[in-house]
């Protein structure tokens, strides 16, 4: 069933509001927002395809699609995340190329038996015929969406992709021993050094190491100063495992952390598993952001067990832009001179 787009004689800008029922759950159909693989088979409509889509999926991430008509054409297609609410709301600015940013809210209403009330709510238009093309269109895309849940659901068999599919599992190995290893996940001065990927440090972090204690930090970059997670420790068992909830404020979905260590012969294999994401973008996200804070963290470990760094007080690289890269990279050089060698940044390479 599906209401009439609407509005009052007191309105200034035209409102669009769609309503429909779903043979599918709320979980499903909220994955099917944020998911990349997900909105690139049901959003475009009269023949055209999304060629490239990227979002971050929390409050304040940007979102942005690329579109292909079939004659050729693109346009583009972005907006910026107001509020998530996993499994039940989603606000966000709507933006095509040239057009007006318009406000989407979308609520999802669990109405039992695996069916849901989607229902959507567009304002900012500024003229009614554009409001009407957009009722069109979703029209056509939620025509599309409605066939592809109830496939995906019968696919799937759960409201969500298998738990098995939503997990980060990485094993890496490093040339340190395992006591070193798992001393550097324990303490706010390593941690600092080596947690965030390219672009990002930890402008806070205060930890209370104890089973039941918790841990609060803050990511920063040039684009997002602050980002802030926590987590309360689980398991402690040195040095041989560590595990935590894990979650950002801009969503509040928590996740576990396991994170095993290996003695390889004076080398340490650590295997990371963190379960279970909203979606398999956000997972694919984390999975790139973890790879490059473990490239640094490899470092970090020579350079400290080479005298190169020395263990520094919380909040020594407070106000630096370049953050840990810059610092590595002035430990190495300070390293090679006391061994009368020379060495150019990494910046300098080819």
């Amino acid at each position: 069933m599906m209401a009439p787009a609407t509005e009052t004689l007191h309105e200034v800008e035209p409102i669009l509001e769609l309503d429909r029922v779903f043979d599918a759950p709320a979980a499903l159909l909220f994955d099917m927002w944020i998911d990349d693989e997900h909105i690139k088979r049901w959003l475009p409509i009269l023949g055209a395809r999304i060629t490239a889509f990227h979002a971050q999926v929390r409050n304040g991430g940007q979102w942005q699609a690329t579109i292909r008509q079939p004659d050729g054409t693109e346009t583009g297609l972005s907006g910026v995340y107001r509020e998530i609410v996993p499994h039940q709301r989603l606000v966000l600015t709507h933006q095509f190329s040239g057009g007006p940013q318009t406000l989407v809210t979308v609520r999802f209403v669990d109405l039992g038996n695996g069916r849901t009330r989607m229902s959507l709510r567009q304002v900012g238009f500024g003229r009614h015929d554009i409001r009407d093309a957009h009722e069109a269109g979703w029209n056509e895309s939620f025509n599309t969406l409605e066939r592809y849940a109830v496939e995906a659901k019968a696919r799937l068999g759960q409201p969500v992709p298998p738990d098995e599919k939503r997990v980060l599992e990485i094993d890496r190995v490093f040339d340190g021993p395992r006591a070193l290893v798992f001393k550097m996940w324990t303490e706010p001065q390593h941690l600092v050094r080596w947690w965030g990927p390219k672009g990002w440090h930890l402008s806070h972090c205060e930890m209370d190491f104890q089973v039941g204690g918790t841990f609060r930090c803050c990511m920063s970059s040039p684009e997002q100063p602050e980002h802030w997670l926590r987590a309360t420790y689980r398991e402690i068992r040195a040095p041989e495992r560590l595990s935590f909830t894990y979650a950002n404020d801009a969503d509040g979905h928590d996740m576990l952390i396991v994170i095993d260590f290996f003695d390889e012969g004076g080398k340490t294999r650590m295997k990371f598993r963190q379960s279970v994401f909203l979606s398999m973008n956000e997972c694919d996200g984390h999975r790139r952001g973890w790879t490059e804070s473990f490239d640094l963290f490899s470092r970090y470990v020579l350079l400290y067990l080479s005298g190169g760094l020395t263990e520094s007080a919380l909040g020594w690289r407070m106000g630096e832009v370049d953050g840990v890269e810059a610092d590595l990279d002035a430990a190495q050089i300070r390293a090679a001179a006391a061994r009368g060698e020379q060495r150019r940044p990494s910046a300098d390479k080819a």
